[in-house]
């Protein structure tokens, strides 16, 4: 979806300027698109792969010292959010930057 809504303006510049002979602009502009597709892709990587890492830690909502359920402790952090869990049985701390869901 990213690629067609960023790839069709390119390609309709790409046709008019084809048609005055200037195609090294055409091919800035084609480049600069293929960077935001790749840079858009990277950052989507990065946040699953963030999501993915906080789901493993949480465990589906169980403490992996005992095996007690974890409890939403506090939310924290500036820029990025940080969520505190606490085992309701032994006091385990995790930190996710990720809100779980314990059904999840």
């Amino acid at each position: 979806m990213y690629f067609t809504a960023l790839t069709f303006p390119g390609i309709v510049l790409y046709y008019n300027q084809k048609e005055k002979g200037d195609t090294k602009t055409m091919k800035d502009i084609i480049k600069a698109i293929i960077i935001i597709v790749l840079l858009i892709a990277f950052l989507l990587t990065v946040g699953v792969l963030s999501y993915l890492g906080s789901k493993s830690i949480y465990n589906h909502g169980i403490c992996e010292k005992c095996g007690g359920h974890y409890e939403f402790a506090e939310c924290g952090g500036g820029k990025i959010k940080v969520y505190i869990y606490k085992c309701d049985t032994c006091g385990y701390v995790i930190q996710t930057t990720t809100l779980m869901n314990p059904e999840d």
